[in-house]
Order: C-alpha cells, then sequence, then structure tokens
C-alpha cells in the first residue's frame, strides 16, 4: 500500500481550515524551505482553490519545531491532536475547548495509523469526533478535522459569512477575478 505524501492533504485540509477561519497553516516538510521561497510552490495545491494565496503558511523542519512555535508568545497556542483514544475528549464536549477558548493549534493524526506515541506527547490534550452509529471504525482524516474545526469555530463564536445562492460570499481581490465560464 503506498503512503499518501502529506503534500498531497493541503488542498482539502487548507480549504477547511480556511473555512473555519484559520489564521496560519504550518506544514512540516523536513526542511525549511530556502530563505525568499514561499512554502506554496512545494505543496501540491490544485484543489485548494486559492487558499494558499489567502491563509499564511509556513514551513517547518520537524514536527518538533512547528509545535515549539505554536506554543510560544505571542501565539501562545495549546496543541490539540485530533486522535481516538483512552483520553480523548468529544470535541462536542461543553468546554472542550475552553471558557473562552483558547489559542488552539490542531494536529490530526495519519489516515491509517492515527497519531504516533511521539506526537501525542507534543500535544497539551486530544479531541475526537463522536459517532452516532456503529457502522465505520472511524472518520478519515480529513472528515475528522473539518468535524473539529467546525466544533471549534462554534465554540469561539465566529460568525457565519454571508451566502449567496449555493455559496458562500467571498471577499478578496483574487476571488473577484474570477470568472465562471
Amino acid at each position: 500500500r503506498r503512503r499518501r505524501d502529506p503534500s498531497s492533504e493541503y488542498p482539502r485540509v487548507g480549504r477547511r481550515a480556511a473555512a473555519r477561519n484559520a489564521a496560519r497553516i504550518g506544514q512540516k516538510t523536513g526542511v525549511a524551505p530556502p530563505a525568499g521561497k514561499r512554502l506554496a510552490k512545494n505543496l501540491r495545491t490544485f484543489g485548494a482553490h486559492g487558499v494558499e494565496r489567502r491563509v499564511p503558511l509556513r514551513a517547518f523542519a520537524s514536527l518538533q519545531q512547528l509545535v515549539a512555535w505554536a506554543k510560544r508568545a505571542p501565539r501562545n497556542c495549546r496543541v490539540l491532536g485530533i486522535e481516538i483514544g483512552e483520553r480523548a475528549v468529544s470535541c462536542a464536549a461543553p468546554g472542550v475547548f475552553g471558557t473562552p477558548a483558547a489559542p488552539t493549534c490542531f494536529l490530526p493524526g495519519n489516515e491509517g495509523q492515527g497519531l504516533l506515541e511521539s506526537q501525542i506527547a507534543l500535544c497539551d490534550g486530544l479531541v475526537y469526533v463522536p459517532q452516532y452509529a456503529s457502522v465505520t471504525a472511524s472518520l478519515n482524516v480529513n472528515a475528522a478535522t473539518a468535524c473539529v474545526l467546525s466544533w471549534f469555530a462554534a465554540a469561539v463564536g465566529y460568525a457565519e459569512v454571508t451566502r449567496e445562492g449555493a455559496k458562500y460570499v467571498v471577499k478578496d481581490g483574487l476571488h473577484a477575478l474570477w470568472k465562471p465560464k
């Protein structure tokens, strides 16, 4: 079985994070990009619908560096892993994100094996998505991440953006240039 390249996940995860008002997206690349080069050039962004130009991306040589950066001032984020486990708390539980909700960095698990113990050790806590039917062992990582981000957005009190027809209104110059055929 082929292991999925993490850079190929960006279009799906990036759109889900952006739709829930993410301030920044961090990506472990194995090596930090050279000075002056944007991370977006190294990611597969087909299908991201311009998110890579709207939400700042930052590359980190390791997950440990990403987590240290997120926890350092002025960000002061706590790190929540998205994983089903013994110490995980339902993302639907009242107050799971804090009262008021604290700045949070989410760490989704791997599609096949979830979060490794070394990754869980970097987290301040774990959240999972509750299921209401016993027809599958888990959601895929993108679906679970989207659910957790939606619950977080609701807990924080983000206002839903305006809709026009079957789409949300995107307010930026880039989107205004695009005209469907």
